[in-house]
């Protein structure tokens, strides 16, 4: 129990398992409008991208979009939020409210009547839909301006926008109260946006609290005509800035903590019963196997003549990963070794349950993984690959010593970059051979056995051992982002250094 809690202080360290750890971004700021043209929001837009990147978010920013490109940016940031974490969508721009419902206004759209504005914007609820598998969602709308089309209407639609109660886990903030409008700002920023560029850089400041200044602040500047507002139903705590000197936000870490150890232990526990099936069902089909054979080569048993259809393995081929412009070398020949039967035996049972697999429960079966320590380590793992950006690719492979090793590439700019990326970071030796064997989540079972079927240079629990010490370490990842140059991150990864 001591190895296990150190192990998941080391990941909530690296922020692994914090509820804020995978934060990502969408941010929208419209301005060119052809008839309505605004100030501030693209100033608006790119100085929060830049403070959200600061703080930890992968942000995509899009300005003076239309309504295709906001739509197919809203989809893909869906798409993102699926494996959890933090997700935060900010839009400044026109906003109009119609019959109660709230639409955002692309730079190119044409509305000439209250029944055209929902096949020219963006409705609202397309935004919230996307949040609800977000542990903490945030939707921040500095869009209460005056109704540009509101004289095309048969009737007022109201000025701003309308109330909506927000969805379990998130926060919604307007510049401004329901039904009044918000000043565009005669500075560089936007009044709210000003407001809340400042508040969200305090440390230690939860997000309810970074609202309360961001309304202070607004009300005072505007002489009581503008009161910032929000609906809130989050259920978990959250720091732009956090600061782990105040006690309440040690505090809200630590029940943290509690709280993803408990899960943590829930995952190992089932990941150890679904193995220990997986093993008995193998066994099982062992001894039938085992049994019609022996009564094939018995005489006078009934059906001897018979022979049993054994299908052939397939032949295994692996793809050798080689650096651009390197000479190309002899593969080292892999002994004849004492320890096959034991792979063999490895093999066989991953070949039994490869329709029922992930990568954990087939490391698990391969490396005979059963102490509750080491299958923790690999749902901790686990944890850590759904936790990365897509596109993300791992790659597994065995060097010139008969070893494992690993690569990850996760958030690059194509699909194909990203498994390239994967495997040059695997295979760094020309004699090293690596295969993907999951790429975004799906995972490919073909391979990993073709890559375990060329182990048998050492023992399974010396590659155990050696792959579970050195994927707990923490390592260096590096992610192309599509709105940023590269960065690093520091994290639990699988990338082992050469």
């Amino acid at each position: 129990m001591k190895k296990f809690l150190t192990l998941i202080l080391m990941l909530y360290s690296a922020g692994i398992f914090a509820a804020d750890a995978r934060k990502i971004a969408l941010v929208i700021g419209n301005a060119s409008y052809p008839s309505a043209r605004l100030k501030n929001p693209v100033n608006d837009a790119n100085a929060l991208a830049a403070r959200l990147r600061e703080a930890g978010f992968d942000v995509v920013l899009k300005t003076d979009a239309n309504q295709k490109e906001m739509s197919r940016a809203i989809n893909q940031f869906g798409e993102r939020i699926k494996l959890g974490g933090t997700a935060l969508f900010y839009y400044a721009g026109h906003g109009i409210q119609v019959r109660g419902k709230n639409f955002l206004i692309p730079v190119d759209a044409d509305i000439g009547s209250e029944a055209g504005v929902r096949g020219e914007s963006v409705d609202l609820d397309q935004v919230l839909d996307q949040l609800g598998t977000a542990n903490v969602g945030l939707v921040i709308l500095d869009a209460c301006r005056n109704n540009p089309f509101e004289t095309r209407f048969r009737r007022s639609g109201g000025a701003g926008l309308a109330q909506v109660d927000a969805p379990t886990g998130t926060l919604l903030a307007y510049a401004t109260a329901p039904g009044k409008t918000a000043s565009d700002g005669n500075g560089g920023n936007g009044l709210y946006t000003s407001a809340l560029l400042k508040a969200m850089s305090v440390p230690g400041l939860k997000i309810e609290d970074v609202f309360k200044q961001v309304r202070n602040e607004v009300i005072r500047a505007s002489e009581n005509q503008q009161t910032p507002w929000e609906s809130s139903s989050l259920t978990a705590e959250f720091y732009f800035v956090p600061d782990n000197s105040k006690p309440e936000v040690a505090v809200a870490k630590l029940r943290e903590m509690e709280k993803d150890q408990q899960e943590l232990l829930q995952e190992m526990h089932k990941l150890k019963a679904e193995l220990l099936a997986m093993k008995e069902r193998g066994a099982g089909q062992s001894a039938t196997v085992a049994a019609a054979q022996t009564a094939a080569s018995t005489p006078g048993i009934p059906g001897a003549e018979s022979k049993v259809a054994v299908e052939p393995k397939p032949e295994i081929q692996l793809a050798l990963a080689r650096p651009e412009n390197a000479a190309p070398s002899a593969t080292p020949a892999i002994p004849s070794s004492l320890h096959a039967s034991g792979w063999a035996e490895r093999l066989k049972l991953v070949e039994q349950a490869k329709n029922d697999l992930t990568l954990v429960k087939a490391l698990a079966l391969l490396l005979d993984v059963s102490k509750d320590d080491d299958l923790t380590l690999l749902v901790a793992h686990d944890a850590y690959i759904r936790h990365l950006l897509w596109p993300t690719s791992y790659a597994l492979g065995v060097d010139a010593n008969g070893s494992l090793i690993w690569g990850i590439a996760s958030n690059w700019k194509s699909e194909r970059f990203s498994i390239e990326t994967a495997l040059e970071f695997c295979a760094r030796k020309p004699d090293d051979k690596c295969k993907v064997v999951l790429h975004n989540g799906a995972f490919n079972v073909k391979d990993f056995l073709a890559v375990a079927g060329s182990l048998s240079a050492q023992s399974v629990s010396s590659v155990r051992t050696d792959f579970l010490t050195h994927a707990a370490e923490p390592a260096v990842e590096t992610s192309m982002l599509s709105s940023s140059p590269m960065r690093v991150q520091k994290g639990i990864s699988f990338k082992r250094d050469p």
